[in-house]
């Protein structure tokens, strides 16, 4: 069975690892660059879909802070 975790990850992290998995299905540089940016505008697409209803980014709803290290840490919903 598959799970989703939510994790917080810097783009270009992201990036990096979309052209790596291509990288794994072609050897053309390409084709490559066509499926990673595929991939990632698909990403980048499914985000800006409200899923939750309160058509706000994910990072607005926890808030855009750093551990001073680039690491998003989520604000705790409790008061």
């Amino acid at each position: 069975m598959r799970t989703h975790a939510h994790t917080t990850a810097p783009l270009g992290q992201l990036v990096a690892a979309v052209f790596d998995e291509a990288a794994l299905c072609s050897d053309d540089s390409r084709e490559v660059s066509r499926l990673a940016t595929q991939a990632v505008v698909h990403l980048l697409e499914r985000l800006r879909r409200p899923s939750h209803g309160c058509g706000r980014w994910p990072s607005e709803a926890i808030g855009n802070q750093t551990d001073g290290h680039g690491e998003g840490v989520r604000r705790s919903a409790g008061r």
